[in-house]
């Protein structure tokens, strides 16, 4: 799968770096990194001028193909993610702290995260209402996809997915969907339409994908994650539901009808 054409410029004295590509969804975008470490920076270009990538990207395409914009491949261990409270929401690299010294420190996965994991635009788990399903509250982030193709998806990459179902996860108490998807090129090559022809095709990976987000955070020194409906896999048709929800608490949102408490940069 060809999911970038990219040229790198380095201007060492300000650790900048810009990576042009055409992206799976059409039309061409640029990356901007700035900075390293806790300084690091990627944004989204798009003819050469920054733009958020929760903002100025569509959602949908049409029927259960959405957009999805990642932050992290599955050959990747450094936990990094779009930025809500940044000027044009850029990917950042995430922080927590030691717990032998307590000093804020770059945060590493333990484990490779099986898939290439992102975010739907215009999507927002909203914190300030309670999910009377799961007794949760939203975690205050756009909505994670779970991208479970074979190849790696660059972090900046912008690519059309489609929707195969979700888990409801359960992280440290808040509510944190992970959308389950795949690459359309893939799914349409392997005639993919759902979880359950996924499951039929790669049996063992959404239970992997599963059992690691349902242990990652003990290693960090927390409790095991658990999960809301049984654990089961929810349909592309619930799952679409799910979006449209988190599409319209985004609306809310962003029209004011929701106060944003959380310094969150929405244009």
């Amino acid at each position: 799968m060809n999911l970038l054409k990219y040229t790198k410029d380095k201007a060492p004295s300000l650790c900048k770096q810009t990576r042009k590509f055409t992206s799976m969804s059409g039309g061409k975008y640029t990356t901007e990194v700035v900075g390293e470490g806790f300084g690091y920076k990627e944004y989204l270009l798009e003819n050469g001028k920054r733009i958020s990538p929760w903002h100025d990207l569509s959602l949908r395409k049409s029927g259960n193909i959405f957009t999805g914009y990642f932050e992290l491949s599955f050959d990747d261990l450094k936990k990094k993610e779009v930025d809500a409270t940044i000027e044009h929401n850029p990917v950042v690299w995430d922080t927590h702290s030691s717990r032998v010294t307590g000093e804020k420190q770059l945060r590493y996965y333990a484990k490779f995260p099986y898939v290439n994991y992102g975010m739907l635009p215009q999507t927002w788990e909203n914190s300030t209402i309670k999910d009377p399903k799961t007794g949760a509250f939203g975690d205050n982030d756009p909505l994670d996809i779970c991208e479970l193709g074979s190849t790696p998806i660059p972090t900046g990459s912008i690519v059309d997915i489609k929707i195969l179902g979700s888990l409801c996860l359960i992280d440290q108490d808040e509510l944190d969907w992970k959308i389950l998807a795949l690459n359309v090129k893939q799914a349409d090559k392997e005639g993919i339409r759902d979880h359950k022809d996924f499951e039929e095709a790669y049996p063992a990976k959404i239970g992997a994908v599963r059992e690691w987000y349902r242990t990652i955070k003990v290693h960090d020194g927390k409790q095991e994650n658990t999960f809301g409906y049984n654990e089961q896999v929810l349909s592309a048709e619930q799952s679409l539901e799910i979006i449209q929800e988190n599409h319209e608490s985004y609306n809310d949102l962003i029209k004011g009808k929701i106060q944003n408490d959380f310094k969150f940069w929405l244009r």
